[in-house]
């Protein structure tokens, strides 16, 4: 992750917000409100709900 980082950082000049970033399979990551999912060998996007941050979380 940290070369990864880095090229982002200094070759593009990007900012990497490190509370964000993780290192997971294309399943388990959401990437700009969308998840993707692989229904038998077919892969989907899904678009992933949101919650409102003033709502109570129970």
């Amino acid at each position: 992750m940290e070369s990864v980082t880095q090229f982002i950082e200094k070759d593009l000049r990007l900012t990497v917000n490190q509370k964000k970033s993780s290192i997971t399979t294309p399943t388990k990551a959401k990437f700009l409100g969308f998840h993707i999912m692989n229904h038998m060998g077919k892969l989907d996007a899904d678009l992933v709900s949101r919650q409102n941050n003033d709502s109570e979380i129970n």
